[in-house]
């Protein structure tokens, strides 16, 4: 009798153990909405901080949408590039080409991302170049937490 009450214990602990993952699985998050940032995890997105940090005026944001869609179809094009080099580079290991066809092919990966980097800081000149001369300080501010507000 001993053997099944300690059997019936540990199945209702586990029940109640399964439950209580449960109510804190579908409780605990908060659920993507409108207006949340790109992970959904109730954070504003990048554009709208830039738009509400340096106090952007309608023509302003109009010039910054532009930016932006210049921006996104540089990277995105380049990420594709880079997705496919990678491609080549991985089917690669099963050739006996040798370490050369590798070493350009990383090479230009490297070269890519550099061009990444180059297309967001140039980015980042536009919305400079953009601002007003009132709007200096607060642009400081904002380039002082960039890398926090697009790190991943």
């Amino acid at each position: 009798m001993e053997k099944s009450k300690l059997l019936t214990l540990a199945v209702v602990a586990l029940l109640i153990l399964n439950i209580g993952t449960l109510v804190f699985l579908f409780l605990g998050k908060p659920h993507p909405g409108p207006g949340m940032g790109p992970e959904g995890m109730g954070r504003p997105k990048p554009k709208e901080i830039i738009i509400e940090q340096l106090g952007l005026d309608a023509s302003q944001i109009k010039v910054y949408e532009g930016l932006i869609k210049e921006h996104r179809q540089s990277v995105d094009s380049l990420d594709r590039i880079i997705r496919e080099s990678k491609d080549a580079l991985y089917q690669n290991l099963a050739n006996d080409s040798g370490d050369a066809v590798d070493t350009a092919l990383i090479a230009k990966i490297n070269a890519d991302q550099k061009q990444i980097e180059l297309t967001h800081y140039q980015h980042f000149l536009g919305i400079k170049k953009l601002r007003k001369p009132e709007q200096k300080e607060k642009f400081e501010v904002l380039t002082e937490g960039l890398h926090h507000l697009f790190g991943r």
